[in-house]
């Protein structure tokens, strides 16, 4: 009995499970497409942080002057200007964000170019 030995083999399906979820938990070198990849993701977040804030202040503000002219028709003139601020305020979020964007991307692409020179 003590000569005994339990072996289990797991399926193709579980060993290619087991890899990746060793990959997440022991530390290896990312390679450079992998760095590129999170240098460009770092960027678009980054670009973007500030476009949230002015897209919902514009939208609220677009929202509370389509209130001034559809609840309170008194104030109509008053909502159609109210409103138009949030239309230009949306008009220009995008605009700003691509201009944040590309400036961001000038300022890691040394970087980026460090790490794609490296590759034979």
């Amino acid at each position: 009995m003590e000569d005994e030995k339990y072996s289990y083999r797991f399926s193709k399906r579980d060993e290619e499970e087991l890899k990746n979820l060793k990959d997440k938990y022991i530390a290896r070198e990312k390679t450079p497409l992998e760095q590129v990849r999170e240098i460009e993701s770092e960027v678009n977040k980054e670009a973007s942080i500030p476009s949230f804030p002015f897209g919902i202040i514009g939208s609220i503000i677009l929202g509370l002057g389509m209130c001034f002219t559809m609840v309170w028709t008194r104030f109509f003139a008053l909502g159609i200007i109210i409103g138009l601020v949030g239309i230009a305020i949306l008009a220009v979020n995008y605009p700003l964000y691509l201009r944040r964007l590309q400036n961001l991307r000038k300022a890691q692409a040394d970087k980026v170019a460090k790490i794609v020179s490296c590759q034979p």
